[in-house]
């Protein structure tokens, strides 16, 4: 006896039939695609590729499928690729990443490929869909302008570099000549603009360097235990001559209590002086500046005001932009690079802090307003550390040291000669590294200011040939030069110098410096403090 069962499939035929016809559909919209697009089973075996593959690789479908992909990546990738794939394909989780793919004219493009899981309504995989773009115009162009960034700090620190050095041995010279007693009158008031313009021009270049490495986020704070108000009235005492000059009326409200922050008292002493020396540059003569600063709840707020030309209100959003003026160039009485203010926004922000700007409009005056966070429990005054420099300054004289000056600049060698025998020191001059070696086993220095980029021998191979000779008390190496990035900073390190200065010196350190006691040699490399 025979038994049989008729089942009525229809609907299964039609549904098959629908997800065949869609599976067309989908294919025809996915061949026009100008991405590459292709399709896994659920164990990551590849088995369908868009038009837009076979005409960018020129493989098949049958060359592709599978793993046959791999013919057309990089073969040192491979390995990372595959393992990635794996990854998603065993958690289920969406598949990405740059890989560069071969095209028929045998040139590597970088595609950013993404795949995700297709699932049904358990949840359960059913195919995996990727899509493979085209991103080599994105990855040149971001290389293009990582390599104009880098030519752009290269030529900064080069800039600053050359305008160092001649600005060296006009600051060297200055110092000597503010030294000198009984000066006439004429020649004093001569002097004072000399030192006042090349500080200016000075901290120009500094400032060049700072912006370009807040901007890359290169900036490296030294924090302390500092007074904001101790930095806030060496600030004040900085721009004194300034504030003469123009025959302004300081208001200054500075509180008892001290205002201690974790901070870099050099970066916000900078902050501060940008706002005074912008305060009295855009105020008219006889004009009001006040400075004031106050404790609120776990913050110091620090206001310095003037009633001077005042900020128009479209201005006020991007006061703190890098190379902002609220003034076209040629209607400008006033020089500046404009980076002044982006310079504070960068340091106070670095800090945890901000500043702000108001002025009720042209003509109106300004009020910029830093707030920084405070240290809840006390700490040691600076006015101690600024003691001790003092003292140091003053060891340097009583005590005077033999210093060899090495520098292929003759004007910036001389004129630091001529300082540190004016302040008593036995100096000795050479202005090559052949010399400085030989004038270094002659005389026996116990500090070393030395250049880094002279003909022939460098400052770097001459301060290693020191650090290897034995049969002598070790010196005090201090580089002594134009360029300041940390890079260099670094490179000085390693070769075995103590400190590393930077052009124009500022002689207030070399003096600390110098009054230092020298360590005898050992055979080891001294500790380096920079």
């Amino acid at each position: 006896m025979v038994f049989g069962v008729l089942a009525d499939i229809t609907e299964r035929k039609r549904g098959e039939a629908a997800a065949a016809e869609m599976e067309r559909h989908f294919h025809t919209l996915a061949d026009e695609l100008p991405e590459i697009a292709w399709m896994a089973r659920p164990d990551g075996w590849i088995y369908w590729f868009n038009r837009r593959w076979h005409e960018y690789t020129g493989l098949s479908q049958a060359e592709a499928e599978g793993w046959g992909w791999r013919k057309v990546n990089d073969p040192d990738l491979v390995p990372t690729i595959v393992a990635r794939w794996r990854h998603s394909v065993a958690t289920g989780e969406p598949y990405e990443m740059v890989v560069p793919l071969k095209g028929t004219d045998g040139r590597w493009r970088q595609f950013l490929s993404r795949a995700v899981a297709l699932r049904n309504n358990d949840g359960q995989i059913i195919h995996w869909f990727g899509v493979n773009a085209d991103i080599t115009a994105q990855t040149e162009a971001e290389e293009t302008l990582k390599l104009a960034d880098q030519r752009k700090d290269e030529f900064l620190a080069t800039l600053a570099h050359e305008l160092r050095n001649p600005l060296a041995p006009i600051r060297n010279a200055a110092e000597l000549l503010t030294r000198m007693p009984g000066l006439p009158p004429s020649v004093e008031r001569a002097l004072a603009i000399v030192d006042r313009q090349s500080r200016h021009l000075a901290r120009l270049v500094d400032d060049l360097l700072e912006v370009s490495r807040i901007t890359q986020g290169k900036v490296s704070l030294r924090k302390k235990d500092v007074s904001l108000v101790d930095c806030l009235s060496d600030a004040l005492h900085a721009v004194e001559g300034a504030l003469k000059a123009a025959g302004h009326e300081v208001l200054v409200h500075l509180p008892d209590d001290p205002l201690y922050a974790s901070a870099d008292a050099t970066r916000i002493v900078q902050c501060f002086l940008n706002l005074l020396n912008n305060a009295i540059k855009f105020t008219p003569h006889g004009g009001v500046i006040g400075v004031s600063a106050e404790r609120l709840p776990g913050m110091a707020k620090i206001a310095i005001s003037d009633s001077g030309i005042g900020i128009p209100p479209e201005h006020l959003q991007d006061i703190f932009g890098l190379f902002s003026q609220v003034t076209p160039a040629l209607e400008r009485s006033q020089g500046g690079l404009g980076i002044g203010l982006s310079l504070v926004k960068g340091f106070v922000e670095l800090h945890g802090g901000s500043v702000e700007a108001a002025s009720a409009g042209a003509g109106s005056g300004s009020t910029f307003t830093v707030t920084l966070p405070l240290l809840e429990r006390p700490a040691l005054s600076p006015a101690d550390m600024t003691h001790t420099s003092h003292n140091a300054s003053r060891e340097a004289r009583l005590h005077p040291r033999r210093v060899l000056v090495v520098d292929d600049n003759r004007d910036a060698a001389t004129s630091m000669v001529a300082l540190l025998q004016a302040a008593g020191h036995q100096v000795r001059e050479a202005h090559d590294g052949q010399e400085g070696l030989r004038l270094a086993f002659e005389f026996e220095p116990e500090v070393v200011l030395l250049d880094l980029g002279m003909p022939g021998i460098s400052g770097f191979d001459v301060a290693r040939e020191l650090r290897g000779r034995t049969a002598q008390a070790a010196p005090r190496i201090i580089a002594v030069t134009g360029w300041g990035q940390e890079s260099d900073r670094r490179l000085t390190r390693e070769a075995g110098f103590d400190f590393h200065l930077t052009k124009p010196v500022n002689h207030t350190e070399l003096d600390v410096l110098l009054s230092m006691d020298v360590p005898n040699a050992e055979p080891a490399a001294p500790p380096v403090r920079h």
